[in-house]
This record gives C-alpha cells, structure tokens and sequence, in this order.
C-alpha cells in the first residue's frame, strides 16, 4: 500500500544524444520521495502511544493488532520515521551477540567511550546532578590525574551459611502410628499410667500429633536387652537428637535406674550387617536436677574489705564436702551471679554432671571460685587480718527430679530434654538408630518413658560475597568501580584528581571516575539496540488523516522536470 502512494519517475537511462527517444527512459518509482513527522509530534501524548518491541516481533503483527489490517505497518515505520528496517529495528539477544562479536575484536572488555553517570548515580554520590547524564567524554576526563591512598583492603573472601531444620515424631499407646520404629525387644507403646510408685507407669504431658493427643509413650519393659530401632535414613546432615521422656525416680511410676547396665543409651549402625556402634548415654545416672541455697550476703565485719566482688562467674564447679569442707569436685558446673551488695541472686546449673553419689543432698560452691570476697577483722587491714567469707552451702540437691516431679537433660534446660549429638561416624546416607539398654534388675518394671524424638538437622553451605570486583592481577583490582593497587605489600586506592563543583557556597572536589564511566563495546550496543525497542504508534483515530496527507505531500509540484503530480523526468 506505501508503494502505491509514492510517485514515479523517468530516468534516462541511455543518455546518448539530444533529443532522447522514449526507449531511453525508465520509468520506476520515486523512493526518494520522503515524508518526515516532525519530532515535536512525538511529545503530543494524544496522538501516539509507546510501544515496547519484542524478540522477534514484527511491525506486520503490530498492525494488525492495532488497525486491523498488517498491511499498515508502512504507518509505523513513517511514523518512526525508519529508513532501513533491517538496522531500524532492535536485534534479538543471539543476533546481537553475533553481531557485536563480528563487529569488534573484544567486545566485552573494550572500552567503546565514556559517560557522565546516571541521574540516579550523581545523586546518590553528590545530591545533586552536575552533568546532564550520558554526556560522552573523553578519556583523560575519566582518568584524570591519579594519586594512591593507603587504605584497608576490602574482604572479597566467601562467607558460610548454615540452614537448620528439623523432623519431629510424637509418640503414643498402640492408637496411633509408630512406624517411626521399625524393630523391638522388650520395648513397646503403653498408655499413660498412675505417676506414683516404682511401677504404676509414667504421666507425661501429652503433646500433639496432628489433631489427636498423645495418650502414652514408649516404654522398656521386659528381661535382658531392651531396644527400638529406627528407621534407616540420610543422616548426612545430621547434627543431634533431642530425646523427651523420663526416667524413673521409685515414686513417679517407673523404677530409678541405679546399676551402671541399666542405662539408655543411643546406637547407629551404617548397614545392616555392620555392628551396633554406642553414641552416648541418653540420661547419665546422677545428673543434679534442682536445689536451694541462701544468698544472702555476709554482713561486714567493721574494718573494711571488699565483701563478695559483684560479677557474673561462670562454670564453676560444685564440690563434695567432708565435715562441711568441700574438698571434691561432683562434675556438675553452674553460673553464679553475684549483686553489687554481695547477694547471690542466683545460681543456674550450666552442666548437670553424671553419676553423682547416690544419696546425695547437699553441696559447696568454694568462696575462692566467686570472686574470694573477705573482710578485715582488724582496723590495721594486714594481710593477716583477712577473714575470707565463707563458702556458699546448697542444700535440697536432687538428682532424680526436681519437687515439681520435673527432669532434665545433662546440658538442657527445657523440662524433660535429653540432647545427643551425632558424631561424625554416624553421618552416612544408611545411618540406623536405636536406643538400648543393656539389661536390668527385673522384667517388670519401666525405667525409662520415652515420649517424642526430634532430629535436628544443620547444612553449611558457602556463599561468595556479594561485592562486586575484578581482578586485574593479584596486585590490581576494581572493586565496586574503584581501583586498588597493591605496593610493597601495602593496599592502595587509585584516586583521580580532581573536578571542582558547587556544594551549597562550597567548592567540593571529586574525580572524573566518580563522574563519569567506561562503557564497553557490547554495553553500548545494547544500550543503542534497547533503544530501538521503543517506538511511537499513532492512534487508530488519526491513521486515516495521516495517509491522506502522506497521499497529498507525494504529490509533484510544477518544476522544470515537471510532467504531472505523478510524474516526473531527468535530463531534460
């Protein structure tokens, strides 16, 4: 249809002598014959629309789109005012590739000019922009002179991440589903019992599973060696069990588990021919579980002294005494603060020991290990006339429960916790676990309840960093757009000097680095391909007074070459 727009011409093709025959012209269509939208045109919003191109998309497809009809598509390339669609048109990401890698020897790492920065950028840098943006300069502007300044280099090495996750399995009486265990002996789901004696069955607090309660637990009850055996599983990733349940106390429901054979321990085994291999013990016979003391300070004497110093003292160890003097460490360790008037206000237990004596319930904590607070007995203040205060006494110590019949994990402080970490034997693809106890004092009574298991599982995983650089050698880099060069061992920034400007009255100085930057061969391409993308459709409203004007402005006008409004001739 543009075509039949345009007017023709008759060129002489054979201009041999004067006067030319008709033979000696050809008559062929005038594509000279230009029509221009003023650009000014461009800024009537009602007029046109902007229109993003696609890979691949063709001005046809467009005009059939918007008018209805694909052979208006010479409207889109006037209005765009197109001379050559093949290079008016943006190329696809492949096309671009192979045309910037024919066209230039390093596309990618060649500078093709520099530029002021962007709007955004000189903001940012100098809260104001002082060059209008994408202003081309020439190098010297972006280089400047250079100075270095000894910095501290920056740390581009990787990090490590580390996610947690977890399996948790709640277990019950026979009602609900247990498949978590695979295999039993003398080991099986019981229901909640009586709480009371050494073997009326363990109470517990009945967690949920899904929508149901837990109403039981699993139990060792039975002659000789009692187990359960897990499932088989990726432990790769696995880092510790947190088992929950009690163990018996003679008065809570099960028997107390005193003989060193009646201990519940964690197995693994990393095939099923491979032997059972021990992990550690679940709950340790004679962990501490609770206690008392009086923290009230001791009074000054009247010559002065520092009294207990105030501090928090951490891992310090409780002690046997004999006749009141403590001269044996039990194993467990606790956290003593101490106030600022010399009050203990309070003593938490940070390990809970094992195997302390049976029977035992009291203990010491030794003035020397808090700070060894004294006062003087004598005005003279000698040395001699120290009385050091004395040791801190604990009473009510149990180590089966505490009085509210609650039981803790060695490390634990979450009521009924057992924590048990994986070693790195364990950590296979076809791991097994199992809880054991090796025998007991008789075949009918429980001594341990086991009420839900969780594993906990830890990835650690490396992360680059996320600041941007590149390494020119391993003296020189570039990062986040500033150079650093390394001299005699010591890190440099590659400064520019130095463009002077305007900051509220004050004359600041920055570098044309700053200011401006490279763009490469293949950055500018593409910048000048996006560019092409956007282009202009005029409204289907004024198509039809456009191609009447276009049908008018081809016209001829009457000249020496003049033969009509449709034609016209050379070489006369």
């Amino acid at each position: 249809m543009y075509f039949n727009f345009l007017p023709s011409i008759k060129y002489d093709v054979k201009p041999i002598s004067y006067p030319f025959s008709e033979s000696d012209y050809v008559v062929a269509k005038n594509f000279f014959r230009r029509y221009k939208i003023s650009d000014t045109a461009f800024t009537q919003a009602v007029f046109f629309n902007k229109y993003a191109l696609q890979d691949g998309q063709r001005l046809d497809q467009i005009a059939e789109a918007v008018y209805d009809d694909p052979n208006l598509d010479w409207v889109i390339i006037l209005t765009n005012n197109m001379i050559n669609t093949t290079f008016d048109l943006p190329m696809s990401e492949a096309e671009l590739q192979k045309h910037v890698e024919q066209q230039y020897d390093n596309p990618y790492y060649d500078i093709h000019h520099y530029e002021i920065r962007s709007e955004e950028e000189q903001v940012a840098e100098f809260g104001k922009v002082l060059v209008p943006p994408k202003t081309w300069v020439d190098e010297s502007y972006y280089n400047g002179t250079t100075q270095l300044v000894l910095d501290s280099f920056p740390d581009l090495s990787s990090t490590q991440k580390t996610i947690t996750y977890n399996n948790r399995y709640i277990f019950s009486s026979d009602g609900f589903d247990n498949s978590f265990v695979v295999n039993t002996k003398s080991a099986n789901f019981e229901t909640y019992g009586t709480g009371l004696g050494p073997d009326g069955g363990f109470v517990l607090y009945s967690p949920r599973r899904g929508g149901s309660i837990s109403d039981g637990y699993l139990r060792f009850r039975g002659d000789g060696e009692r187990f359960a055996e897990f499932f088989q599983l990726d432990a790769t990733h696995l880092k510790q069990f947190t088992f929950k349940g009690k163990f018996g106390t003679n008065v809570n429901g099960g028997e107390i588990p005193d003989l060193a054979q009646e201990i519940l321990k964690l197995q693994y085994r990393t095939s099923p021919s491979s032997a059972w291999v021990d992990i550690d013990i679940i709950a340790p016979l004679g962990m501490v579980q609770y206690f008392e003391f009086d923290g009230t300070p001791q009074m000054p004497i009247g010559f002065g002294g520092p009294g207990r110093p105030q501090d928090v003292y951490e891992n310090v160890d409780l002690y046997y005494s004999v006749s009141g003097i403590p001269d044996t460490p039990m194993g467990a360790k606790v956290t003593v603060t101490v106030e600022v008037d010399g009050t203990i206000s309070d003593i938490s237990i940070t390990d809970r020991g094992a195997d302390i004596t049976p029977g035992t319930f009291e203990a010491w904590i030794r003035n020397e290990d808090i700070g060894n607070g004294f006062y003087y007995s004598a005005s003279s203040q000698l040395e001699s006339d120290k009385a050091y205060l004395p040791d801190v006494y604990i009473n009510s110590l149990s180590i089966t429960e505490t009085p509210s019949g609650v039981q803790f994990g060695r490390y634990s402080t979450e009521p009924y916790a057992f924590v048990i970490q994986v070693p790195p034997g364990a950590k296979t693809t076809t791991t097994e676990f199992r809880l054991v106890q090796p025998s007991n004092t008789g075949p009918t009574m429980d001594q341990y309840a086991i009420q839900e298991i969780k594993y906990d599982f830890e990835q650690t995983y490396t992360v680059e960093t996320d600041i941007n650089y590149t390494e020119i050698d391993a003296d020189n880099f570039v990062i986040e757009g500033q150079r650093w060069s390394r001299v005699d061992g010591a890190w440099y920034r590659v400064v520019q000097n130095g463009i002077r400007y305007n900051d509220n009255g004050v004359t600041k100085v920055t570098s044309g680095d700053k200011l401006s930057r490279p763009v490469t061969e293949v950055e500018h391409e593409s910048y000048e391909n996006e560019k092409k993308r956007e282009i202009y459709i005029l409204k289907p409203l004024y198509v039809e007074t456009l191609v009447d004007d276009f049908r008018k402005a081809s016209l001829y006008k009457k000249s020496s070459d003049y033969v009509s409004n449709r034609l016209k001739q050379t070489g006369v």
